[in-house]
């Protein structure tokens, strides 16, 4: 008999990221029960959880502080829990009133890249190599012992919604495979190094702004890592623009960092640090759809 479970999030593993919920779609296909479904906030922050679990007919519960959420988990009594992206540290009590306590689903090959944005970090450290981790929750950010781990290899060029996409699906996966061994507890987990330990930080609006003085590889990356929210943000023929796709120029120059070098064959050149370039290809104009860097120029008469 499978076990009765309790789901914690909305799946959204990357700021700004919407997503389905691939993770709870693959345990109802397998067969498991919910108890109830535990999302922070309302409205976008559910992402597209909400109206699924309602057409599922799960019961959905926001809890709006720990005390709230500890009463809720009390009324609806589960043998496992599982966290996919939930934005709130679980208290020792919650996890505890579980048989199998809480499994994390964690975008990351813990013990690097613990805390909130380990997707958005990985894209900005030009990784070539992330994964997913199911982690035993434990009251500490992403300390918890690990059950298991899946390898996954960046391609060039991935976007943060790619990236998270992909790292749901595994995730998705390897729970499935992992969690009737974690439920009947043959599975144990094993401790991380913390000496091994990285971190990431939340990201801000103003982490968007483009710092001109960085190398154009660096900046190419944060215009991956930020789509979506908050963007990569810069002025551009004196129009405060989103810009959104981008590529590093094979030229060098002696212009300033921050310089419009000039235009080629419908993209905007600018000069970046260390004296590379970066061919902005789209972009978002303030107050407008995003477009081609053609079209944008088109629309300045340039």
């Amino acid at each position: 008999m499978s076990a009765r479970l309790a789901f914690f999030g909305n799946e959204r593993l990357a700021t700004g990221v919407d997503s389905q919920p691939a993770i709870l779609k693959s345990l109802l296909a397998h067969g498991y029960e919910f108890a109830a479904v535990f999302v922070r906030g309302g409205g976008k922050d559910m992402g597209g959880i909400e109206s699924f679990c309602r057409q599922a007919g799960l019961n959905v519960l926001s809890p709006g502080s720990k005390a709230e959420l500890e009463e809720m988990v009390a009324a609806h009594p589960a043998d496992a829990g599982i966290l996919a992206a939930f934005g709130m540290i679980v208290p020792e009590s919650v996890i505890g009133a579980y048989r199998c306590g809480i499994v994390n689903i964690h975008p990351s090959l813990l013990p690097a890249y613990r805390g909130p944005t380990p997707i958005e970090q990985a894209i900005l450290d030009g990784a070539p190599e992330t994964g997913v981790s199911l982690m035993a929750l434990a009251p500490e950010m992403d300390a918890g012992p690990v059950y298991a781990q899946r390898h996954y290899r960046v391609p060039a060029g991935t976007t943060k919604a790619e990236l998270a996409a992909h790292l749901q699906q595994l995730g998705a996966s390897l729970l499935a495979d992992s969690l009737p061994a974690i439920t009947q507890g043959s599975l144990h987990p094993s401790p991380q190094n913390d000496k091994l330990a990285t971190y990431t930080k939340l990201i801000t609006k103003a982490d968007g702004r483009i710092d001109w003085k960085l190398p154009a590889g660096q900046i190419e990356r944060q215009v991956r890592a930020y789509a979506g929210w908050p963007g990569s943000r810069a002025e551009l023929f004196g129009q405060d623009a989103i810009v959104t796709q981008v590529a590093v120029g094979r030229d060098n120059t002696d212009h300033e960092a921050g310089s419009i070098v000039g235009t080629r064959d419908g993209v905007i050149v600018i000069a970046a640090g260390d004296g590379s370039t970066l061919l902005i290809e789209r972009l978002k104009p303030a107050g407008k759809k995003e477009m081609a860097a053609a079209d944008f120029l088109r629309g300045l008469h340039i």
